[in-house]
């Protein structure tokens, strides 16, 4: 497969349903590039596929790419992630709220950079008094 990617990592960047790619020993897989499919699915919106992998047991939200970036930080970064993805993402794993990657940037901080004004709003009042 092209950059070390399994038939599950092209799925996830298809914006298709994974459902028929698990159970699979590739969940935490990286590829070339250090990501892994969840990383994929949200880096590009794939809601079906983000949800179907986080009732997979055995996932890891907090693999970080070889840049320190999970697949939350990207989620928060993205375009094309929505507000759907961060909030599986937190619900799967509320530890990621506060998780910093290798410059010490939290998934608010991303989407504060990246003017993604409905994910820093969402995130604020998710936690607003918390």
């Amino acid at each position: 497969m092209p950059f070390g990617r399994t038939p599950l990592h092209i799925a996830c960047r298809n914006g298709e349903s994974v459902a028929s790619h698990l159970p699979s020993p590739d969940l935490n897989t990286l590829d070339d590039h250090g990501f892994t499919p969840l990383y994929h699915a949200c880096n590009l919106g794939n809601v079906t596929a983000v949800t179907e992998l986080l009732s997979t047991p055995l996932i890891d939200v907090l693999v970080p790419d070889l840049g320190g970036l999970t697949c939350f930080h990207i989620a928060c970064y993205s375009e094309h992630a929505t507000v759907e993805i961060v909030g599986a993402l937190l619900d799967y794993e509320p530890q990621l709220k506060g998780q910093t990657d290798s410059i010490g940037k939290t998934g608010m901080d991303w989407a504060r950079d990246k003017g993604r004004g409905d994910i820093v709003e969402y995130l604020a009042s998710r936690y607003r008094g918390k």
